[in-house]
């Protein structure tokens, strides 16, 4: 979609009508925002879903190149939740402007946000707040592969900066419930989060 800047997929999934979903990012003037493409069983784009075969969700609007949907899922009717990362605040300066958060977002079969879960679709997982490590490396928050309960509800495996010990420039895996109006599931894990920091290795 961006002639002289960066759109990728990072996950397909199969549709219900015999189609498939294909899930990453479009670049629009420097700013990534998730995308959705649906595809009929031809490899043809499926004109009728979101605009011209691809819906466009900036969850940080005005944010810079971090914004990426890494997975995606799809329940029996045809709607889908997407899983990934974005700036914490794309008004933010210096450091700041490269702390990221795990978003999840929720399309209804015809591609359009749902606005029945999260804030207009949109659900933001701020897991803590993410800091240089080095010269050249910045740890945050990052979502990178979701998954859809029959019931509605949605878990994404993410990582964030490893929290037991204020030196640790290393990644810890963490797991997020949401409910199905996507809201954090406090009743998944210890208030929502389940958190794994395998000792020895620096993830």
């Amino acid at each position: 979609l961006s002639e002289s800047e960066s759109d990728r997929f990072y996950a397909t999934a199969a549709a219900p009508d015999g189609g498939f979903f294909a899930a990453g990012f479009v670049t629009q003037g420097g700013d990534s925002a998730m995308a959705v493409a649906k595809f009929s069983a031809d490899g043809t784009p499926d004109a009728a879903y979101g605009d011209g075969g691809v819906a466009i969700v900036n969850v940080a609007a005005g944010g810079g190149s971090a914004e990426i949907a890494r997975s995606i899922a799809v329940a029996d009717d045809g709607s889908v939740v997407i899983g990934g990362a974005a700036e914490h605040d794309p008004t933010a300066t210096g450091d700041a402007a490269r702390d990221t958060d795990i978003f999840v977002v929720r399309l209804d079969p015809d591609g359009a946000p749902d606005p029945a879960f999260g804030s207009e679709g949109i659900a933001r997982i701020d897991v803590g707040t993410g800091r240089a490590t080095s010269d050249t490396r910045f740890v945050g928050d990052n979502g990178w592969g979701v998954a859809l309960l029959s019931d509605g509800r949605v878990v994404i495996f993410g990582s964030q900066l490893a929290t037991n010990g204020d030196d640790r420039t290393d990644n810890d895996f963490v797991l997020a419930g949401l409910t199905a109006a996507g809201e954090l599931n406090t009743e998944f894990g210890d208030g929502g989060f389940l958190s794994w920091d395998r000792p020895g290795t620096d993830n």
